[in-house]
């Protein structure tokens, strides 16, 4: 690992960045928004979007090996392979405090044998020809900068036709948004009760990535032009987060989702960004994309 992300590194080991801690501060650790997420994704309030990902993966992945990159503390790949959708997986993480928590998470769960981890700068990425049956990269897509030396290793590496699923945030490279969007966010934040406050939203100095995590959100506003060159899409399927993820971020454990009223505010708020992103009135910065590989014309 470079010293250029150390910063990195620490940050997605620590205990504060588990996955489950990570879920519970977020948008979409409200019922109420994965309601909505599913919503979006399969057109019911009852949809599974899991499920659109395992069947995709599992034809080909059920007696094969999947390929995880930035993994993180590790979930998804021990849910699929405890899940049956893969016979096995391979996972790739820039953060060796991470991965250790990863390791010793495949040990608690009896998969030893089954899943793999290393710890890997994934700018850096080198696969074996023909090695994958199928990839998943979820929410960690927006951390890569050498977006198409990715996607080119990605396309040696797995088998002709392979499934992959990348479900991630595609909005304003470096969270830049426009005056117009945190003026929005802000008006919606400040309508919350006193209980759901917190500080208003601003634009992140550039700066600051740079001291906390270089690889935040470093090209992810490319991250959909860049997928549909290398790899024939399925589906793309865009499910918001354009307004909430900012303004539920930190509000979400504060939410008493047994309260009427707090209930009522959540639901006026997906309402709000439903309209907007729906309408085509600003794009949706979440996005799960089911895709296949194909054989690039060569190797570099």
């Amino acid at each position: 690992m470079t010293e250029k992300f150390a910063a990195t590194s620490e940050k997605w080991g620590s205990d504060e960045h588990s996955f489950k801690n990570t879920v519970a501060r977020a948008w979409v650790g409200s019922p109420i928004v994965l309601k909505y997420k599913a919503r979006m994704i399969t057109g019911s309030d009852d949809g599974n979007p899991s499920l659109l990902l395992m069947n995709h993966l599992a034809p080909e992945c059920r007696n094969g090996t999947l390929l995880v990159l930035g993994c993180g503390q590790a979930y998804t790949e021990h849910w699929l392979v405890a899940s049956g959708v893969a016979m096995s997986a391979h996972a790739i993480d820039v953060s060796a405090g991470a991965i250790d928590k990863a390791r010793a998470e495949v040990k608690a769960q009896g998969l030893t044998g089954r899943i793999t981890h290393e710890v890997m700068d994934i700018n850096q990425l080198k696969l074996a020809p023909d090695n994958y049956d199928g990839l998943i990269i979820s929410q960690a897509m927006h951390h890569f900068e050498e977006l198409e030396h990715i996607c080119n290793e990605i396309a040696h590496g797995l088998k002709p036709h392979a499934p992959i699923v990348i479900d991630d945030f595609v909005g304003p490279t470096r969270f830049q948004y426009s005056d117009e969007r945190l003026k929005l966010m802000n008006r919606l934040l400040s309508c919350l009760p006193p209980h759901m406050q917190k500080p208003p939203i601003e634009r992140i100095p550039l700066e600051a990535f740079l001291l906390h995590d270089p690889s935040e959100g470093v090209r992810c506003g490319e991250i959909t032009g860049i997928l549909r060159t290398f790899f024939p899409i399925e589906r793309e399927l865009p499910y918001g987060g354009s307004v909430l993820y900012q303004v539920l971020q930190d509000v979400v454990p504060k939410i008493r989702h047994d309260d009427p009223c707090d209930r009522a505010i959540v639901d006026l708020l997906v309402a709000v960004e439903e309209y907007l992103v729906t309408n085509g009135i600003i794009e949706s910065d979440f996005v799960l994309f089911l895709a296949r590989n194909r054989k690039p014309a060569h190797h570099i």
